[in-house]
C-alpha cells in the first residue's frame, strides 16, 4: 500500500499514476477497507475517465456501492460511465453490474430489460450464463414460469458445461416438480 501511494506521490501526472492509484484501490479493498477502496476508485474514476482503469474503477465504486445496499449510487456512477465510453470495452461489465443493480433495487422489470438486452449486445460474453441465471431468476421473481423455464433451457442448451448449468439443471427441475411433470424433475435433480 505505501508503495503505490510512494508512485502516485512521485509520478501523479505519468502513466503509472492511474495503475498505481488503481493498486492502492484493490490493496485496500483486499485488506477489508471498503469505504477507503470505495474513494480510491471513485477518485480515480473521475481522475481518469478516459482510461481504461478509470472505467475499470467506474464498474468497481459501484460493484461496491450496490454491494453495500446503495444501489441507486451504483446506477448512477454506471451511468456516468455509459454515457462517456458507451464503446468501452468496459461498457459489458458496466451493463451487467447495471442489471445487477436494478435488481438489487426491487427494479425487476428493469433488471429483466437490462439482461435481455445484455444478451443481445454481447452475445459472445463470459459473463453471459451468469446474466441468464439472473434473468431466470428475475423471472421467477415475477412469476413468469415460462420465460424462467425458456432461460433455464436456454443456459443448458448453450452453455452445458458452465458452472451455472448446475443451477440451471435445478431450476427446470423444479419447475417440472412444480408442475407435476414428476418424471422430468427427477431426471433434471438427477444430473
Amino acid at each position: 500500500l505505501d508503495g503505490y501511494r510512494e508512485i502516485i506521490v512521485k509520478y501523479p501526472a505519468h502513466d503509472l499514476g492511474p495503475v498505481a492509484r488503481s493498486g492502492e484501490a484493490w490493496t485496500l479493498l483486499k485488506l477489508g477497507k471498503r469505504g477507503e477502496a470505495l474513494m480510491a476508485f471513485r477518485s480515480l474514476a473521475r481522475a481518469y475517465p478516459e482510461s481504461p482503469v478509470g472505467a475499470e474503477a467506474f464498474c468497481r465504486a459501484a460493484a461496491i456501492l450496490r454491494e453495500e445496499g446503495d444501489w441507486k449510487g451504483a446506477l448512477g456512477l454506471l451511468d456516468e460511465l455509459l454515457r462517456r465510453r458507451p464503446e468501452e470495452r468496459f461498457a459489458e461489465a458496466a451493463r451487467y453490474e447495471k442489471a445487477l443493480s436494478l435488481k438489487a433495487g426491487g427494479d425487476t422489470e428493469g433488471a429483466v430489460s437490462e439482461l435481455e438486452a445484455f444478451g443481445r449486445d454481447f452475445p459472445r460474453s463470459a459473463l453471459l450464463p451468469d446474466a441468464l441465471r439472473e434473468l431466470a431468476l428475475a423471472h421467477f421473481a415475477r412469476k413468469d414460469a415460462k420465460a424462467e423455464f425458456a432461460t433455464w433451457l436456454r443456459i443448458l442448451k448453450d452453455f452445458p458445461r458452465s458452472p451455472v448449468a448446475f443451477d440451471a439443471h435445478f431450476g427446470v427441475a423444479a419447475l417440472a416438480e412444480a408442475s407435476g411433470d414428476l418424471e422430468q424433475a427427477a431426471r433434471e435433480y438427477g444430473r
